[in-house]
């Protein structure tokens, strides 16, 4: 019986010393270089849905820089263009300034204004916004964006809204550096 319970607290032991390591483990983006400038693209349509319709981009371009070698941040601005609602009237977009975490969770780090015929739409910075994954992808990282309830309020003859938190963004991009090979892991 006294052998029993030695194996059962070794194993527990075990288990206790596993779960504290995973825990410490935390993911992060690594950079061959430190402040190695990024670049990114669109690999999919951005799409984002507010109360006032969807809004389809068919392209982004990323800016920012991989400070730390290491990091569990990365802080990218997107510009996105060629957008439109109801597929043909054009949307302006003003610059996202986002800070995307390791854990999958992304800043919008300033206010928005998104603007069309009849319609200025805002999105406020906001934290804690998710889920993104990030994947490994030669060298540079591939962002799968699935993003539901940011908040955004709308102004205007086609899209008055007072603000709430039921908009989404689903978009797939590409980050990489000229300088450096990125990964995350």
């Amino acid at each position: 019986m006294r052998t029993i319970k030695a194996m059962g607290a070794a194993i527990m032991s075990v288990l206790a010393i596993g779960a504290l390591a995973a825990s410490a483990s935390a993911a992060e983006f690594h950079s061959t270089k430190a402040n190695a400038k990024l670049k990114g693209r669109a690999l999919t349509s951005q799409v984002f849905v507010t109360k006032a319709g969807t809004i389809s981009c068919a392209k982004l371009t990323a800016e920012g820089t991989a400070a730390e070698l290491e990091s569990t941040t990365l802080q990218i601005t997107i510009i996105y263009a060629s957008c439109t609602v109801f597929g043909f009237i054009e949307v302006h977009i003003g610059e996202f300034a986002y800070l995307l975490m390791a854990n999958g969770t992304k800043d919008l780090l300033k206010a928005v204004t998104i603007e069309t015929t009849g319609c200025v739409m805002t999105i406020p910075a906001q934290s804690g916004l998710g889920a993104s994954e990030v994947v490994n992808n030669e060298g540079a990282l591939k962002i799968i964006n699935k993003i539901t309830g940011f908040t955004s309020s709308g102004k205007g003859s086609t899209c008055e809204y007072e603000e709430e938190s039921l908009g989404t963004y689903s978009g797939d991009l590409e980050v990489e550096s000229p300088e450096a090979e990125l990964s995350f892991s």
